[in-house]
């Protein structure tokens, strides 16, 4: 058990993977944090399977990727395989997204093991400060900081200020439960299966996952080590009692993999499936994340993938407000914003989708797997690879996105540059891109002085993937255009400063520790 100092910058409640990366973000910042967990080991069941490309390149930016890569079996294609025929039922190519990230492939991982990986590094982190069994009891929100009530493992009370709290703390968040606030939305009708199986040797295959769709319910199987095998069923029968569950994944097994495949079973749990979201984000210095803010159905494997980039979101904003770079308001607005609508506009419709095709009449699953040709042929298969890569996000309701064009709130790719891949490059407060035209590349360097901001020349090929009538780009710190100026504007301090979070006037000392003084941000804030 760690002991906590009396202050930080930023608490954090849960040890979750959403906690732990938001940590490990903020460390990268120079911000001291202190994680708390009431659990006092981690939990040993795997739980969450798979990570997808845009995870990925958010923790090989925090230094985590190799450690992960060694704990998991990475894969470039999602290849989905009938188990009787070994009919290829589905195939989500990675591979074409080599162009725009380093990390074209998923990756099986166990959640416990995610989770050993990250608490790992967090605890060999002189900026973090991870306190396991700790108990939070409740927050006291104050004007300038938050008071945490907090329990040891061994009954001693304790106290904790800190600048910012945030609730990562999972579904039966305490954090949220004292702000008030419930998760809205539904539960779905069936009741999900996962159970971890040993198979045979000689039934073990590493060149794709498993899957029967002409079952009751579509059952479909992940492998994530040497005969280590996910099971999943979305549809469990309601009067399937767990005693019976191991037995009931030992038939699962068999139906899989054929008759004597199964070894044993490791882990089962059977649950309810929910869609739900909470009405507010944050209030004041106090923010929720990962599924203390959301809930989806496990069927599309979005939920760790969208904590993770909630934490990334948050961290570089957390960093701005601290650093007297921005607007509190503003920026943890745009982070509720942002997080909402992509749960709404891209997880939900994907999480939906993949409930019902697998929860689906037997008779229109197999319908569905029958014309999967006609699909490949239609552009199906490429257009799920891409909803399942998270790499195509979409923040365009977001206060502090500015410009015109649909490149505003995407992810900027991950492109091949002559000195190294892009997302390499930006700083902590992001980067300008510009046209290497003279007089664009004067006038981004003069702004891009005043805010502290590296500056790279656009390549001309990227004319051809919608940057054709665009001089000036701003990339905010992850990863996301927060401002693109068409060739025939100019680039001012007031358009990168608002796509940066600065929407109020700030005061204060008379310089910040950027040497931005208040008269001079007054000068470009918008009003």
């Amino acid at each position: 058990m760690a002991d906590f100092p009396a202050h930080t910058k930023v608490a954090i409640i849960g040890a979750g993977p959403v906690g732990l990366t938001l940590a490990l973000a903020l460390a990268r910042r120079d911000i001291p944090s202190v994680v708390i967990e009431r659990k006092t080991e981690l939990d040993p069941h795997s739980r969450a399977i798979a990570m997808f490309p845009r995870t990925l390149e958010i923790l090989r930016s925090l230094g985590q990727l190799e450690a992960l890569l060694a704990a998991g079996e990475r894969t470039s294609h999602l290849r989905l395989r009938r188990g009787s025929t070994r009919e290829t039922l589905i195939d989500l190519d990675f591979n074409a997204y080599d162009g725009i990230t380093q990390c074209n492939y998923c990756l099986a991982i166990p959640q416990d093991r995610t989770e050993r990986v990250l608490l790992d590094a967090a605890q060999a982190e002189p900026r973090i400060t991870v306190a396991m069994g700790c108990t939070f009891e409740r927050f006291e929100a104050q004007a300038d900081d938050v008071l945490l009530h907090l329990r040891h493992a061994d009954g001693r009370d304790g106290v904790l200020r800190s600048d910012f709290l945030i609730g990562a703390d999972g579904a039966h968040s305490a954090v949220r439960e004292q702000l008030g606030w419930q998760l809205e939305g539904k539960t779905y009708a069936t009741r999900a299966l996962l159970a971890d199986v040993e198979v045979s040797e000689e039934a073990d295959t590493a060149e794709s996952w498993l899957a029967e769709p002409d079952r009751a319910v579509l059952l479909m199987s992940i492998r994530y080590a040497p005969r280590t095998w996910r099971l999943i069923e979305q549809g469990v029968p309601d009067n399937l009692a767990d005693a019976d569950l191991a037995n009931h994944a030992r038939d699962l097994t068999e139906a899989l993999f054929g008759p004597d495949s199964w070894r044993r079973t490791i882990w089962t749990s059977a649950y309810r499936k929910h869609e739900r979201l909470a009405p507010r984000f944050h209030a004041g210095r106090v923010v929720l994340a990962g599924d203390a803010a959301h809930l989806n159905s496990p069927a599309g494997g979005q939920g760790l993938n969208t904590g993770i980039r909630d934490a990334f979101n948050l961290a570089w904003k957390l960093d701005a407000i601290l650093a007297r770079r921005g607007s509190r308001e503003s920026l943890l607005q745009s982070y509720e914003v942002e997080q909402r609508d992509a749960f709404r506009n891209a997880v939900k419709p994907l999480t939906d989708v993949s409930e019902k095709i697998q929860t689906a009449p037997k008779w229109l699953r197999k319908f569905v797997f029958a014309h999967i040709g006609l699909g490949r042929s239609l552009g199906v298969m490429e257009k799920a690879a891409a909803q399942h890569s998270m790499l195509f996000v979409d923040y365009g309701a977001s206060p502090i996105l500015t410009g015109k064009g649909d490149l505003v709130g995407q992810r900027m790719p991950d492109i091949v540059m002559l000195n190294g891949r892009l997302h390499d490059q930006i700083g902590r407060w992001g980067m300008i891109l510009v046209r290497a035209e003279t007089l664009a590349a004067q006038q981004a360097v003069a702004v891009a002085a005043e805010l502290d901001l590296p500056v790279v020349t656009l390549p001309r090929w990227l004319d051809g993937q919608g940057f054709g009538d665009i001089s000036f780009v701003y990339v905010r710190p992850d990863h996301i255009i927060g401002l693109a100026i068409e060739r025939d504007q100019m680039l001012t301090l007031e358009d990168v400063a608002k796509a940066m979070g600065y929407a109020e006037t700030r005061t204060g000392p008379e310089k910040d520790e950027k040497g931005l003084s208040p008269e001079r941000m007054r000068s470009f804030i918008p009003s």
